[in-house]
């Protein structure tokens, strides 16, 4: 199902792993349940790459994302894009950041 499932930065769908006795971690997709998920719409869930550790494709959408997504768009997204978000797409002012602990 991976294969099936595109990325984006407020998902309706989730991974989760299973750990099956003979073959060990598999992971899975399951439907989120904060949202419903209409009949024929496309299941996305975040493949939450490391942004300074990924594709280029990545970076790129992260910082388009950034730069046109509104706070309450920026307050669902993953937190560990935080501190991209900040020191390279200049969204300093967004209100999670000033609290945020980095590793």
């Amino acid at each position: 199902m991976p294969a099936q499932v595109n990325h984006s930065f407020l998902p309706n769908c989730e991974q989760w792993f299973f750990d099956h006795p003979r073959f060990g971690t598999i992971p899975c997709q399951r439907v989120v349940a904060h949202r419903d998920v209409a009949a024929g719409e496309e299941l996305t869930m975040d493949y939450e790459y490391d942004p300074y550790n990924c594709p280029d494709w990545f970076v790129e959408a992260l910082a388009r994302f950034a730069e046109s997504a509104t706070d309450d768009e920026l307050d669902q997204m993953n937190p560990k894009y935080d501190r991209f978000v900040r020191a390279e797409c200049g969204r300093d002012e967004h209100r999670r950041f000033v609290f945020q602990k980095f590793d």
